[in-house]
């Protein structure tokens, strides 16, 4: 959600009549629990980025851009009214889709695009799941999973009580034709309709993983469950759970953690850099065995290695202003040229392009959730012959050839090292700081000149609570 002054959300303790429950709510939940704690149970939720928007390519008729044809008829678009903003009037076109948001050509014809989403003019019905998890109506697994197939915004919403944990992905999913390819525009002439909506039963759920966890920081909860079209790293080999996952493994004792140890390891996560954990030894496996072309070039790896082993924190513990590990200045300098580097053979000229649409990095103050660094997990991965679930069509870096590859990786970091030589004015990777200042937090609209130190933790409210008994 972000950081906000005045804040989205704030804490309530809430004891009026059936409504007994303590937690985060908000402007659009008067009086009901958003995450939080009822009687005897607790309840929290990420966003799933289902995938409940389709664009279609409506084509046009009549010689205008505001006719289209449907179902054998050529329609007139309506207009939408939206009111003004800064002064100035808001009005669009809509067809029997939904909002015309902007025109393409497709062969040379002119086509107007629009967007359809399912849960348009149903979002209040929100309410209902908040309600029932705020007056006693939710008390178990299948009551919660019932209340959270209410929704039609898709959240991974999370149940716990003194015996059990449950998940819940809900959204007004649709089902679409068969030879519709849901990541692309589908032909607006009325024969490629949706044809329902996915059943409550059929939406990811679960209750009681064998090893009594579960975990999420906003990834797939499922195997072939698919995202929305926009969000590309949803699906990814590697994510920034895994910094949760890795510190819950390293913290457990004796198959258990203690109430303190949980909240270490998402203290842990929050402060380190997902690139250090998950790609770092990669690097290391890639490029064992291979002569860096420069001294300084291997000293820069082992800086990164280090860096990894020390845990990965981007940190600034004496308060310098500056990171205070160097491998953190390595990485931020040299990332974007190995990116671009395993990435140019396929891509080529459209670097920047893809970059546009699915970032090199969503760097800090952003939250590492996704970037060129899961195309990278899976593409070296395979290189290498590692087990690779569902490997790439193509071969990225160096085509598939491993010299080529590792000349190619060798290359970007060594140009790293010389620009990282020209602005911090040493040539000594020890001596390499990134600047902490750069990624503190900024609370939107703007209105607090106060800024805090950098934190990938969440946004709305965090807790550790345990149960003795339940209802």
């Amino acid at each position: 959600m972000g950081y906000f002054y005045p804040g989205f959300t704030w804490e309530i303790d809430m004891h009026a009549g059936d409504l007994q429950w303590r937690g985060a709510t908000s402007a659009p939940f008067p009086g009901y629990m958003l995450i939080g704690r009822g009687t005897d149970f607790a309840t929290t939720l990420t966003s799933a980025s289902g995938d409940i928007i389709d664009q279609y390519a409506e084509r046009l008729c009549g010689g205008s851009d505001t006719m289209y044809r449907y179902k054998g008829e050529c329609r007139s678009m309506g207009t939408f009214d939206a009111g003004t903003l800064d002064g100035e009037p808001v009005r669009f076109k809509t067809t029997v889709h939904g909002p015309v948001v902007g025109y393409a050509t497709v062969k040379g014809k002119r086509v107007a695009i629009s967007r359809k989403r399912s849960s348009y003019g149903r979002d209040t019905l929100d309410q209902l799941f908040y309600r029932r998890l705020s007056n006693g109506q939710v008390d178990d697994p299948k009551s919660f999973f019932k209340a959270a197939a209410m929704t039609p915004q898709t959240f991974n919403s999370f149940y716990i009580d003194n015996r059990h944990v449950a998940e819940y992905t809900s959204g007004r999913l649709p089902i679409r034709d068969k030879r519709v390819d849901p990541g692309l525009p589908t032909i607006g002439t009325g024969k490629f309709e949706w044809t329902g909506f996915l059943g409550d039963d059929e939406h990811p759920h679960g209750v009681d993983p064998e090893d009594g966890t579960m975990t999420n920081w906003n990834q797939s909860p499922s195997l072939g469950f698919g995202a929305a079209d926009s969000d590309w790293g949803k699906n990814g080999s590697v994510a920034r759970v895994d910094l949760l996952n890795k510190n819950l493994a390293r913290l457990r004792r004796g198959g258990k953690w203690t109430l303190a140890s949980v909240a270490a390891a998402m203290n842990a996560a929050a402060t380190q850099d997902v690139r250090a954990i998950d790609t770092v030894p990669l690097l290391k496996r890639l490029l064992r065995s291979s002569r860096a072309p420069t001294p300084q070039a291997q000293e820069m790896l082992d800086a990164m290695i280090a860096w990894k082993q020390r845990g990965g924190s981007r940190l600034d513990r004496n308060l310098d202003g500056t990171i205070d590990d160097p491998g953190a200045a390595i990485m931020d300098t040299s990332w974007p040229r190995i990116a671009d580097a395993f990435m140019a053979p396929r891509v080529g000229s459209q670097l920047d392009e893809l970059d546009s649409l699915f970032s090199r990095f969503d760097a800090p103050p952003g939250g590492q959730y996704a970037g060129w660094y899961q195309y990278f997990d899976r593409d070296i991965r395979s290189l290498l012959g590692m087990d690779v679930k569902q490997p790439f069509a193509n071969a990225y870096c160096g085509r598939g050839k491993l010299g080529a590859c590792r000349r190619a990786i060798w290359a970007a970091i060594a140009a790293a090292g010389d620009v990282l030589t020209a602005e911090q004015g040493t040539a000594d990777p020890q001596g390499w700081r990134a600047d902490a200042n750069a990624e503190r937090i900024e609370f939107v609209p703007g209105l607090l000149p106060t800024t805090m130190r950098y934190t990938n933790r969440p946004t709305g409210i965090q807790q550790v609570i345990s149960f003795k008994r339940g209802r």
